[in-house]
């Protein structure tokens, strides 16, 4: 549990790295300035976004998903069964 704090704090800052390196770059002379125009957030909103749009993150919360449904599935098999079938 510690460990999976500690990873997701640093997943959350090098993100939050990345998205202000992003926001901090200028449009270059060929593009108009309202299409790439950054978009000013606050650092909650910062985090926020990083989390939400993360890959890795996504990723880890859908292998934690599947590990859920593999619990149930397994605390299911020990559940009594009901088996109807025609003879």
């Amino acid at each position: 549990m510690k460990n999976t704090f500690r990873l997701l704090m640093l997943a959350v800052v090098l993100s939050f790295l990345g998205l202000h390196q992003l926001l901090a770059q200028t449009p270059s002379t060929g593009q108009s300035p309202a299409s790439s125009a950054p978009m000013a957030l606050s650092l909650q909103q910062a985090i926020d976004y990083a989390l939400q749009n993360k890959s890795t993150l996504q990723s880890q919360r859908l292998n934690e998903q599947i590990a859920s449904a593999r619990v149930n599935e397994v605390k299911a098999s020990g559940l009594p069964q009901i088996n109807i079938g025609a003879a």
